[in-house]
C-alpha cells in the first residue's frame, strides 16, 4: 500500500529528480526523464529499492549549501559477492527534498517521511494524521571483555554501539567482570524491568550465552523470563553455539 510520495534529488540543487514512494515494505526511487519532444516529464523504467527490513535509522537535517532538507537513511542490505558468502554492508541514502516551497516547508515534508519510516521500522502502523514517533527500542547489552582475547569489546565499540546510535535505540550496557556474572544478573533482575527490554544482546563467545539462558531458567518465573528475545553476536574464538544455531535455522 502506498503511504507517501514526493520528489527528491540525490544531491542538493542538482538534477536528476527522483519520484520516491514509501510503502509498508520499501522505499522506491524512479528517475524522472524530461521528454523535450512532448514537453512532458516521465519516469525511467529502472527502479531502485531499499527494503525497510534493512533500514536501521533515519536522520533529518538541512544540507550545508542548500535550503532543502536532507533525509539521510541508513541501511544494511544483503550483499551477494561474486565469491564468498552473502553478508550485509552499510549503505547510506541521502534524499534532498524538492517539493517544499521554503526551508520550513521542506523540513515539514522531511519530518513526515522520517516519522513514517521509523514508525514502520519499529514495527508499528503509520498514521498519516500523526507525527508522533513510537518509543525507540531498548536493549540490555552484555559484553564479555575477555572473550576472543578482547575481540568482543572491540566489536561492540566499533560495530554494535554505532549501529544502535544510528537506530536511536536505548542501551543498558553491562561489561561482565567474572565468570558467572551473566547468570547472576539474569537470576536477579526484576521481571518487570526485564520486560522493558526489546531483547538481551550478548557480545561474547559461547560461555556468556549459556550463562544468560541458564540464569533465566533458574528463576521461579522462568516460563515468563525465558520469553525474552536473546541476540548473540559472536565475539569469541570458536563461536560453536552461534554456528549451530545458524545451521539449525
Amino acid at each position: 500500500m502506498l503511504l507517501l510520495t514526493a520528489r527528491f534529488r540525490l544531491a542538493a540543487r542538482k538534477n536528476p529528480v527522483y519520484d520516491v514512494k514509501l510503502t509498508e515494505e520499501s522505499i522506491t526511487l524512479k528517475k524522472e526523464v524530461n521528454d523535450k519532444a512532448n514537453d512532458t516529464i516521465q519516469s525511467d523504467n529502472k527502479v531502485d529499492v531499499t527494503k525497510l527490513a534493512d533500514v536501521v535509522g533515519v536522520k533529518l537535517y538541512h544540507g550545508d549549501r542548500s535550503p532543502c532538507a536532507c533525509l539521510h537513511i541508513y541501511s544494511y542490505p544483503r550483499r551477494k559477492p561474486r565469491w564468498g558468502k552473502e553478508d550485509r554492508s552499510k549503505h547510506e541514502l541521502r534524499l534532498f527534498i524538492c517539493d517544499g516551497e521554503s526551508p520550513d516547508g521542506s523540513m515539514a515534508i522531511g519530518d513526515r517521511w522520517k516519522c513514517a519510516i521509523l514508525t514502520l521500522v519499529r514495527g508499528y502502523q503509520f498514521d498519516p494524521g500523526s507525527l508522533t514517533l513510537p518509543l525507540p527500542r531498548k536493549f540490555l547489552v552484555l559484553v564479555n571483555p575477555a572473550s576472543g582475547s578482547g575481540k568482543a569489546r572491540k566489536m561492540y565499540d566499533c560495530h554494535v554501539h554505532p549501529m544502535f546510535e544510528l537506530a536511536e535505540a536505548q542501551e543498558e550496557l553491562v561489561v561482565t567482570e567474572r565468570a558467572g556474572h551473566g547468570r547472576e544478573l539474569m537470576q536477579n533482575i526484576d521481571i518487570e524491568e526485564l520486560k522493558t527490554f526489546t531483547a538481551v544482546v550478548i557480545v561474547s563467545g559461547d560461555g556468556l550465552a549459556n550463562e544468560v539462558v541458564n540464569g533465566l531458567m533458574d528463576r521461579k518465573d522462568w516460563e515468563t523470563a525465558i520469553q525474552t528475545p536473546i541476540a548473540v553476536i559472536p565475539g569469541g574464538s570458536g563461536n560453536a553455539l552461534v554456528c549451530s544455531l545458524l545451521h539449525a535455522a
